[in-house]
């Protein structure tokens, strides 16, 4: 009897021990599944914290980088009214002193060109009538009438002369010519 009250306190005794491990095992389950569920509520609530952080940084980020477009496009347009404004003054710059001189060198140096060549040819035309003129003097006073232009170097094949005629040889013309000492002795 003794064991079986052994036996039986043993068995109540384990009861008690199931019972206790049971509910410690509910405890535990239902800890861990209260647990589990903050976890995961907080693992939802910090992804959407992470999530609304995000929106928030991108639409910091998307108005800054609208303001810094925003910037660089009028400071673009500054530079470029300043480019305009320099390029205009710098077409409508005046002359430097020393190149307005060298300028008004180059021009004087034209006009005494042109003016020399000018000179030039007024003498050139002076000479070519002083020299028509003297030649019509030379033959009125020596009845002289030159013949230009009758010598025909073909003549001698075409007609089959042997020698050209007298009349036509330079040395002839140069001896119908007076000699400086034959015009000094008869006055002329």
């Amino acid at each position: 009897q003794q064991m079986q009250r052994d036996a039986a306190d043993a068995a109540a005794a384990i009861r008690e021990l199931k019972a206790l491990m049971e509910e410690q095992r509910q405890t535990m389950t239902a800890q861990a599944r209260q647990r589990e569920e903050d976890l995961l509520r907080s693992a939802v609530d910090a992804e959407e914290a992470a999530r609304t952080a995000h929106r928030s940084e991108m639409d910091t980020l998307r108005a800054d980088a609208a303001a810094a477009a925003a910037s660089l496009t009028a400071q673009l347009d500054e530079t470029e009214d300043a480019l305009s404004e320099l390029t205009r003054r710098f077409e409508a710059r005046e002359s430097r002193p020393e190149d307005l001189q060298h300028i008004a060198a180059l021009n004087n140096a034209v006009r005494q060109r042109d003016a020399a060549i000018a000179k030039v040819l007024e003498e050139s035309h002076y000479y070519k009538l002083e020299l028509q003129n003297r030649e019509e003097n030379y033959n009125q006073l020596f009845s002289k009438q030159p013949r230009v232009g009758l010598i025909n170097p073909l003549a001698t094949r075409k007609q089959g002369l042997t020698q050209p005629q007298a009349a036509t040889r330079p040395e002839s013309a140069a001896a119908a010519l007076p000699t400086a000492a034959h015009s000094a002795s008869h006055g002329v």
